[in-house]
């Protein structure tokens, strides 16, 4: 079998493995009015679930078959059209904000804040930053200033930061609306699973300040009513995001989790790290210097032997940029990298959308051959090439996200 066919056949087995109702199902008991998770048990009473995110449709599927629970309240991404029986099903927009995302983040607070419950079941995942907002700045303002943060090539970690401090819900803030113990359940999109990052954790302690999120706004160029906000908080004219909650959280799924399940899918695997950060062309000489090292010498693998990867590069558009993503950039690169070795390549997207375009990632060996290489590159132009070649991974939306997958084999 040729090493692509074999990453083809591995990749429904991914796919299963990052499937946040599977997860719950394994890890999470509900019987007699007792949520059981990890030996923890919650008597749940009248319990109100809301659930937000790219998982959120699965999640809440989960929690209509085992908790039951009075109320049940999901946000899914705007353009995904699917139905939940005793459920109220609503929009949010993603990657950038918009009016949905307005009404969202309202009726989120609304539902918090109303009618007697004993437990609220928040279950949220990657994107839910997006989703769910309520702005202390107009919404134009707000998608330029996540416009910027998300094509600077700044950490998930420092966008949130600067998120959690120009809202009214994030960094713990929707947590002081309810009126019942809070159980988070949690699927993580973000590289060290920081709780507080994940959504920009409205149900959960922060621990960055108005000063952490100025200077991050500063470093990248941010202007305007944003940046008056946060210096009013930083001047303590602003309440800043809790410290201290009385809720607890479980992590569900997440990126090494998913590695973990694939890694036996191939023969001698190595696990390097599911943290992976940085910008996609550092991070590629590092992939690439680990795998040469380890065919030159053998160690610590012998042949045939596959690196295992997963996190978020990043990618800092230079210019107005073409059709690109994190994993189509680290595909050209490694192919530059490693032109005179054999190797194949899977770079996926968990939830089906890398960047800004209709792909999840790609799969493909050293045998394939792309003229004007580092034009595509430095256009950040980097799925025209590899969608004329014919190995772009294209799912449509999967209802999750845990981060990105990279698997790195020999012949």
């Amino acid at each position: 079998m040729l090493m692509e066919e074999r990453l083809w056949s591995t990749l429904p087995k991914l796919q299963k493995a990052a499937d946040p109702y599977q997860a719950l199902s394994r890890l999470v008991k509900v019987k007699d009015g007792i949520l059981e998770v990890m030996g923890n048990e919650h008597r749940l009473g009248r319990t109100k679930v809301i659930s937000v995110g790219k998982a959120a449709y699965p999640m809440a599927r989960w929690a209509l078959d085992y908790v039951k629970p009075e109320s049940c309240l999901a946000v899914i991404p705007s353009g995904v059209d699917v139905s939940l029986d005793r459920a109220r099903v609503i929009h949010g927009s993603h990657p950038n904000p918009d009016e949905l995302s307005l009404r969202a983040g309202e009726e989120v607070m609304k539902e918090v804040a109303s009618g007697d419950y004993d437990t609220l079941l928040f279950m949220i995942s990657g994107g839910a930053s997006a989703m769910i907002e309520v702005p202390l700045i107009e919404l134009s303002e707000l998608r330029e200033v996540n416009r910027v943060l998300v094509t600077s090539g700044l950490s998930i970690t420092e966008i949130n930061s600067v998120r959690k401090h120009l809202s009214k819900i994030k960094g713990g803030k929707l947590a002081k609306l309810s009126k019942g113990k809070i159980v988070n359940l949690v699927v993580s999109d973000v590289p060290g699973n920081d709780l507080s990052t994940i959504g920009s954790g409205p149900t959960v302690p922060d621990d960055s300040t108005f000063l952490d999120a100025l200077k991050v706004a500063e470093r990248v160029g941010i202007q305007g009513r944003a940046l008056e906000v946060l210096r009013r908080g930083v001047n303590g004219e602003l309440e800043e995001t809790p410290k201290k909650l009385d809720t607890v959280s479980y992590l569900v799924l997440d990126n090494m989790t998913v590695l973990k399940e694939i890694a036996p899918l191939f023969q001698n695997p190595l696990i390097l790290t599911s943290e992976l950060q940085g910008e996609v062309s550092e991070v590629s000489k590092v992939i690439a210097s680990i795998f040469k090292s380890c065919l030159s010498y053998g160690m610590p693998l012998s042949r045939p032997f596959s690196l295992i990867l997963g996190g978020e590069p990043e990618v800092t558009v230079r210019g107005e940029g073409g059709i690109g993503g994190r994993n189509s950039e680290l595909s050209l690169h490694l192919l530059k990298l490693l032109k005179r070795y054999s190797f194949a390549l899977l770079a996926y997207a968990t939830d089906g959308i890398d960047g800004n375009s209709e792909f999840a990632g790609a799969i493909l060996s050293s045998s394939l051959v792309i003229d004007h290489i580092d034009e595509y590159i430095n256009n950040h132009d980097t799925y025209t090439p590899l969608a004329k070649a014919g190995v772009v991974i294209k799912t449509g939306y999967t209802h999750t996200n845990v981060n990105n997958v990279y698997v790195l084999t020999t012949a």
